[in-house]
Order: C-alpha cells, then structure tokens, then sequence
C-alpha cells in the first residue's frame, strides 16, 4: 500500500500547481478587464483636438495627462471617440 501512497501524493501536488497556475492567470484576466472595460469620457480639451486629424497627437497627450492612461490606452480612447463622431 505504501508504494501506491506516495505517488497519490505527487499527484496531489501537481494538481495542486497546476490549479494555482491557472488561479494567476483567471486573476490576471480580471485585472486586464478591469483597466480595459470602463469607458473613458473625453474632456472638452481632448475633444476640441481630437476634431481636428492633425492634432489627434496632443489629443492623445492630453488624455494621458488628465486621467493617467497608458499611450495604447489613452490612443484607443480617442481613436473611438473620433469614430463616433464620423458616424
């Protein structure tokens, strides 16, 4: 019986691994959820040069200064108000 014992064990372990493996990373996909689904409502600033194509730049710029976005995230930002606004 012994020798069935300790391989139970070593499974259990791995199961155990793999079961925290996959808890990082469901945690991991809440936080990038958490960042990427609220959307971002564009000052009047923002919007003022986001009107105009060669000002989608300091657009850019000035929505990462007031709310502190990423570049990709503060460039999506303006890229869909800016597709909503062609709509």
């Amino acid at each position: 019986m012994e020798f069935f014992a300790i391989p139970a064990i070593t499974m259990g372990f791995i199961a155990i691994g793999i079961g925290l493996q996959i808890l990082q990373k469901l945690t991991r996909i809440e936080q990038h959820l958490a960042r990427v689904l609220p959307p971002v409502e564009l000052s009047a600033a923002a919007k003022l040069l986001a009107a105009d194509p060669r000002q989608k730049i300091a657009a850019i710029q000035t929505v990462r200064q007031e709310t502190g976005l990423s570049l990709a995230e503060a460039k999506e930002a303006v890229e869909t108000y800016i597709r909503g606004q062609q709509s």
